[in-house]
């Protein structure tokens, strides 16, 4: 039998092998089960970020995400539902957004769940001009 690595709730070191930490095994089995959900719903978006379209089978995955009970992570869910409705397709979806939608660039800049895809794609700095794109 081989041995777990990881926390199955928070990724942790497991105690024993067990699959589970310390901490998570403290922790309420109801309150370990809500962080499990709330880390999936967040791969999950994460993930039709990644996406090159974002479908419309994809936008009822995150309507049954809408019961996650996290202030934060709710509000992350309604701006990539607003990106699937603006902007479905991956290519150029940053810059057409800040460029053309500026109060939800704004919402994406405020919110701390875009950080990470804001330096990989690096739009926040990078100056666009529609001429380049013709040559």
């Amino acid at each position: 039998m081989s041995r777990v690595r990881f926390c199955k709730y928070c990724g942790g070191k497991p105690y024993r092998g067990q699959g589970i930490c310390r901490e998570c095994e403290k922790r309420p089995k109801a309150e370990n089960i809500k962080r499990l959900r709330l880390w999936n719903g967040e791969e999950t978006l994460y993930d039709f970020l990644n996406q090159s379209n974002i479908s419309d089978r994809n936008i009822k995955t995150m309507e049954s995400l809408q019961d996650i009970e996290d202030e934060g992570f709710r509000q992350f869910l309604e701006i990539v539902q607003e990106i699937a409705k603006v902007r479905p397709f991956k290519r150029r979806r940053w810059i057409v957004i800040r460029d053309k939608h500026q109060a939800l660039w704004q919402r994406i800049i405020e919110n701390d769940y875009f950080e990470v895809l804001l330096e990989e794609y690096s739009v926040q700095n990078c100056s666009f001009d529609p001429r380049s794109e013709d040559s």
